[in-house]
C-alpha cells in the first residue's frame, strides 16, 4: 500500500509539542517558507530519533510522487507546492534501510564500473530499487499542520501507542524485532 488516509504513519523528533507548527519545521535552504512534515514507517522514524515518535494519520488529497536521492527536499517541496500539491510521496532509500543489506543486494547486481555505490543507487528507478531491496518503504511529506491528525506518542522501548502494543522495537539499533 503506497498511501491510504487511514494508515498510521510516524514522525521522529527531539522536540516536545502538542501540534505541528510550520514555523518550527526545519530547513537548511533559501526555500525556508516551503517546509513540510516528514512521516514514514516506525523503522524510518526510529532512524531519525529515539527521543520521541509521534503516530499520526495524514490527509493528502493532491500529492506529487518524487524520487529520494537524499537531498534537495526544500526545492522538491517548493516545486510541488507551487503546482498546487499538498504533499509528497517517495520511496525512502535511506531511513529504515539497513546499509549492509542494501550493499549485499547491490553486490548481486552488475553495476557499471564507472559508478560508485551512491551513483548506482540514485540511478535506479523506484521499481528497480524495490526489486533490489524489497524491504524499502514509502515516506510522506505534508505541507500543512491541518493535514495531520495526531494519534499519540510511541513508547519506543515498549512499542506502544497510548498503551496499546504495536510491536517490539530496539531504540538504539532502530530495527523491528519480529
Amino acid at each position: 500500500m503506497v498511501y491510504d488516509r487511514n494508515m498510521i504513519v510516524y514522525h521522529g523528533t527531539k522536540s516536545q509539542f502538542d501540534k505541528f507548527d510550520i514555523k518550527k519545521a526545519k530547513s537548511n535552504s533559501i526555500f525556508r517558507s516551503f517546509n513540510g512534515f516528514h512521516f514514514g514507517s516506525i523503522k524510518q522514524a526510529c532512524a531519525i530519533s529515539t527521543n520521541r515518535i509521534v503516530a499520526a494519520r495524514l490527509n493528502m488529497r493532491n500529492y506529487a510522487q518524487v524520487r529520494d536521492v537524499g537531498c534537495g527536499w526544500a526545492k522538491k517541496m517548493w516545486n510541488a507546492k507551487s503546482r498546487g500539491k499538498d504533499g509528497l510521496l517517495y520511496l525512502n532509500r535511506f531511513e529504515g534501510i539497513e546499509l549492509m543489506q542494501l550493499i549485499n543486494y547491490v553486490d548481486k547486481m552488475e553495476s557499471p564500473l564507472n559508478m560508485n555505490y551512491k551513483e548506482f543507487r540514485d540511478s535506479l528507478t523506484d521499481k528497480e530499487f524495490i526489486k533490489l531491496y524489497p524491504l524499502a518503504e514509502y515516506s510522506y511529506v505534508v505541507f500543512y499542520p491541518e493535514q495531520i491528525d495526531i494519534i499519540g506518542n510511541v513508547d519506543v522501548e515498549r512499542a506502544t501507542i497510548n498503551g496499546i502494543l504495536i510491536g517490539r522495537y530496539r531504540s538504539k539499533n532502530k530495527e523491528v524485532k519480529k
